[in-house]
């Protein structure tokens, strides 16, 4: 449906009109007549044109969208004129934002446009918020019609550099930061050779020792082994910035800990389920998790065995909560490492036996100082 209304020009004219009426019958002057006749002409010019060009503009947005925190789109829209004259100056708003400006579309042609929007913060932005509006060619009146279309801008949490917070290897794992004691059959890091045993593939075979003594030899390399991380998202209610900063943290924790080769399970005690991943995995689904992230109504509650054995503990959050006391206990007994990432001027207990870390916009000061005590 399309709806017009008139604009501040618009209505500085229609005011003009009812002097120019009331002139005209004080006076008794016909010339005024002309004059409203005339403007009253461009009115219904510019509704009959503006109406038009919205009314019979087919358009086509990308299905899905997926880029980071201050990046641009760069998927075009298609804009298809099935109309029998040209559409001029039209305009496409996301939510009172103009994703982009439309000078002509001729008649039974299409154009492809890249909106020029830049996403500042994470979320989902449905296209199904799009005004197509035109106030062609007079700008007295501007027709509006929202389109109900189909797909969706999601936009994930920055992402900044630091470090894993793993601090122990618990299993093999191809490409693992740490090192085992043990010799194995394949790896990235050379150890050496030993003589050759059942069961191993000629691909093994190291030629030149082989040819120097005279007997089968193999390669060997060193054990690499990978970590466990649970990650836990715990926000309460606070202000969108600092909520977005701890998102930011999670994220970045995210892609430290499954690119440093660990295994990563992020609980954000909302309704969806545990997300597990394999180490080097792809991180798109955690972090489009992230982009939808709100801060739950309800807490779900959480206890040590609701966590992998053996894996290092991460706590992020908009502040300190005192339930966490019971479950940072339990994991120091089991020999966990625990590590709590809050924002800067936190209240922390003074005896917390964990790793204490403060987020920033961009950043993790990785040791308390007096301006984030």
């Amino acid at each position: 449906m399309v709806r017009r209304r008139l604009t501040p020009l618009g209505k500085l004219f229609a005011g003009l009109l009812f002097l120019f009426y009331v002139a005209s019958v004080t006076s008794q002057s016909g010339l005024l007549l002309l004059f409203i006749g005339l403007i009253g002409g461009c009115y219904v010019v510019n509704w009959w044109f503006a109406t038009r060009s919205v009314k019979f503009m087919r358009v086509t947005p990308p299905e899905e969208v997926y880029l980071e925190e201050g990046g641009t789109p760069a998927q075009p829209w298609r804009f298809e004129n099935y109309a029998t004259k040209h559409a001029e100056i039209v305009e496409v708003l996301h939510e009172k934002k103009i994703l982009f400006r439309i000078p002509v579309v001729k008649t039974k042609e299409s154009v492809s446009v890249v909106p020029g929007i830049v996403y500042k913060r994470r979320g989902v932005y449905p296209n199904a918020r799009v005004t197509l509006t035109c106030a062609a060619p007079y700008g007295l009146l501007r027709a509006t019609r929202t389109l109900q279309l189909p797909g969706e801008v999601v936009v994930f949490p920055r992402v900044y550099n630091l470090d894993s917070p793993a601090s122990a290897g618990t299993e093999m794992i191809s490409g693992g930061r740490f090192r085992g004691a043990r010799r194995v059959s394949n790896g990235s890091h050379f150890a050496g050779v030993r003589a050759w045993q059942s069961g191993d593939s000629i691909k093994q075979v190291h030629w030149k020792s082989t040819a120097r003594r005279g007997d089968l030899m193999v390669k060997t390399f060193e054990e690499e082994l990978g970590g466990r991380v649970s990650l836990i998202l715990d926000c309460s209610r606070a202000n969108e910035e600092t909520v977005d900063n701890a998102v930011r943290a999670a994220a970045s924790l995210v892609s430290a800990t499954l690119q440093d080769g660990h295994h990563l399970e992020l609980i954000d005690l909302t309704e969806e389920p545990v997300l597990r991943l394999a180490p080097f995995s792809d991180e798109s689904e955690v972090f489009e998790r992230l982009a939808r992230y709100e801060v739950p109504v309800k807490r779900a509650s959480l206890n040590i065995q609701d966590l992998w054995r053996r894996s290092s503990v991460v706590l992020v959050s908009t502040q300190w909560n005192e339930q966490w006391e019971d479950l940072i206990a339990e994991a120091r007994q089991q020999r966990r490492s625990v590590h709590v990432y809050l924002p800067p001027r936190a209240h922390v207990p003074l005896h917390l036996d964990a790793e204490i870390h403060y987020y920033l916009e961009n950043s993790i000061l990785e040791e308390p100082t007096q301006f984030a005590r």
